[in-house]
């Protein structure tokens, strides 16, 4: 009988060695998964609440106001500056018909430059009884409103009907104000 006591104990104390490092390990892998969770939770609360949007500055713009170029990138108030995506920004505005080019600049810790290039209105376009400027390309920037009419050409027709002759007239206006028979004011 003392020799199975002595069986069992033998047999059991390598069991609870292996038990006590399953035990080791399940703990220091419970150790690790907590800090490095922990760490995620440290780093993203810091991006959101670390240097919060107070100011935005934008310089280039003449024809889109700084509340519609506000509401076209669509920052929330005191997002912060780490988690502003530029390409997104830069997606955003670039939607806008007046919208050339943009470049921003992030001034830490709580300034937000953007730099417009606008596009400059080229001619107007008569279609379907409207007036809308378009830029040097032919691109459709925005209704004319209102009773003054700016100093540009006015092309009349529908380009989409005539591509060719509405490029070659782009053509022309292009080399008439290269050659000074066409002032450009802004």
């Amino acid at each position: 009988m003392r020799s199975n006591r002595r069986i069992n104990k033998q047999t059991a104390a390598p069991r609870t060695k292996k038990r006590r490092c399953l035990l080791k390990l399940f703990a220091l892998v419970l150790l690790i998964t907590g800090a490095y969770w922990g760490a995620k939770y440290a780093i993203d609360t810091a991006r959101k609440t670390l240097f919060p949007v107070k100011e935005i500055v934008f310089s280039g713009n003449k024809h889109v106001s700084e509340s519609e170029l506000k509401a076209i990138m669509g920052i929330n108030v005191n997002e912060s500056l780490l988690e502003l995506s530029s390409k997104e920004l830069e997606g955003r505005l670039l939607k806008s018909p007046w919208i050339k080019a943009v470049s921003f600049r992030k001034d830490f810790p709580h300034r937000f430059t953007v730099r417009i290039e606008e596009s400059m209105p080229y001619a107007l376009l008569e279609m379907n009884g409207r007036t809308f400027f378009i830029d040097d390309k032919g691109n459709m920037l925005e209704e004319l409103k209102g009773e003054a009419i700016p100093f540009l050409p006015i092309i009349s027709g529908d380009p989409f009907k005539n591509s060719s002759v509405f490029s070659e007239v782009l053509n022309l206006v292009r080399t008439m104000k290269d050659k000074g028979f066409i002032a450009v004011k802004d």
